[in-house]
């Protein structure tokens, strides 16, 4: 039995849209009743930073690559314009924005392609 405030959960490092993800999700508005979806994310992330660092390690490594043209994009930018490209925290909004439009439109910025 499904109550007013119950949640469908489905979490994922670095908030990559990857497949699964999405699978989960529509299966929680198709099947299980779920009337909306909402997507955090944090400061801080440990899958940005690992990123943004370069790191490759098992599995991660495959995630940490989804992220990747997103950190290459922000900082391909920050040196066209001339800024310096130390910190990952406005990548944040790259990524954010690069997964609502690769999911929800089906369409990819140009530094994505």
């Amino acid at each position: 039995m499904r109550h007013q405030g119950d949640l469908f959960v489905a979490r994922v490092a670095g908030n990559v849209a990857s497949p699964d993800l999405i699978a989960s999700l529509e299966y929680a508005t198709k099947y299980a009743g779920s009337k909306a979806i909402l997507v955090l994310g944090h400061t801080r992330c440990g899958a940005v930073k690992g990123a943004w660092a370069g790191l490759e390690d098992g599995h991660l490594t495959g995630l940490l690559g989804r992220i990747q043209p997103a950190v290459d994009c922000h900082q391909s930018r920050s040196r066209s314009r001339g800024q310096p490209c130390r910190k990952p925290r406005p990548l944040l909004y790259c990524q954010c924005t690069r997964n609502h439009r690769c999911a929800a439109q089906g369409e990819c910025h140009p530094c994505w392609a």
